[in-house]
């Protein structure tokens, strides 16, 4: 897998520094070096914050998957707010729409409280 995004990237970056000199036919071959760094840096950036967003998300996924972890302990006591428990959620959140839950939780609602 990430052979192939190395190699996409390059292909991009070819494409792009291609599509550069098209334009600019009359760029100097010395020039050619510093235009190649720019790409190649611009590509990093680009990576960098993409992989930033990635962390946010990730970031995100985890301390939602804690707060269920922390509502409901007992049916979630078996796994940990992790990623490679994605899965487990995933079983978790099919049980309770299988289950109509949410309905129940609303019928629960209406019953009057001593």
């Amino acid at each position: 897998m990430l052979s192939t995004a190395v190699s996409s990237d390059k292909r991009h970056a070819f494409f792009y520094v291609s599509h550069l000199l098209a334009h600019q036919p009359d760029i100097p071959l010395k020039n050619v070096d510093r235009l190649w760094r720019d790409v190649i840096t611009h590509f990093r950036q680009a990576s960098d914050s993409e992989q930033r967003r990635a962390n946010t998300y990730m970031g995100r996924l985890l301390k939602l998957m804690q707060e269920y972890k922390d509502a409901y302990p007992a049916e979630t006591a078996d796994f940990d707010a992790a990623v490679e428990t994605i899965p487990e959620f995933d079983r978790e959140l099919a049980r309770i729409e299988r289950d109509n839950l949410p309905k129940y939780s609303e019928r629960y609602r209406q019953f009057p409280m001593d």
